[in-house]
């Protein structure tokens, strides 16, 4: 096996073991104590061992003075700049440390052809001019692109249930990641109400 091949293996192999359970974590609560317990024990088992993700994420959420919680994060192994090594691409969310309900999601790229420079980052949860509508759910590339698929809020949605979906490209050069067109389609989930 090549270089390329056991190194793919290896991260998809920690990508796995690190990989998050949906179901482990409430997003409603009254008890703010008891979320933050969660959250804390969720972090012990959703975290890469590599410290550069791990320090790029935390350095965004600073930034920004918001929390992240990986088992939100989805990941995605494959080689999307196009130098025959995999890369690393994470979507992710920040919540305001403030009590604020303005979630906002991220997709980071980590490219081997950037390596020593820092990771591309885009905001994604921006459709047209709604702002904080749609939340990643999944993440797959192909080719040069890196395809996301979202929970998306529909007009009159509770916070707790967006009743629509879309898939999203993104392409991915050395220097950008840039979303491609009107990718977005709104459609009403079976079984939820209409608006």
């Amino acid at each position: 096996m090549g270089t390329r091949g056991a190194a793919g293996w290896l991260l998809a192999i920690l990508v796995l073991a690190c990989g998050t359970r949906r179901d482990a974590v409430p997003r409603a609560t009254a008890d703010t104590a008891a979320l933050d317990s969660v959250h804390a024990a969720a972090g012990r088992w959703c975290r890469l061992a590599d410290t550069g993700v791990e320090a790029a994420i935390a350095s965004v959420a600073k930034q920004r003075d918001a929390d992240e919680y990986c088992e939100d994060r989805h990941y995605a192994v494959d080689d999307v700049d196009g130098d025959s090594l995999d890369d690393l691409v994470v979507t992710f969310n920040l919540e305001p440390a403030s009590d604020g309900a303005d979630t906002q999601s991220y997709l980071m790229a980590f490219l081997t052809s950037r390596q020593g420079r820092a990771p591309l980052l885009l905001e994604i949860d921006n459709v047209g001019d709604d702002f904080g509508t749609r939340y990643p759910t999944d993440i797959s590339v192909d080719g040069r692109y890196v395809v996301v698929d979202f929970s998306d809020y529909l007009p009159g949605d509770p916070d707790c249930c967006p009743s629509g979906s879309s898939t999203a490209r993104f392409l991915v050069t050395p220097d950008s990641v840039i979303e491609q067109g009107a990718t977005h389609q709104h459609r009403q989930r079976s079984g939820a109400r209409s608006s």
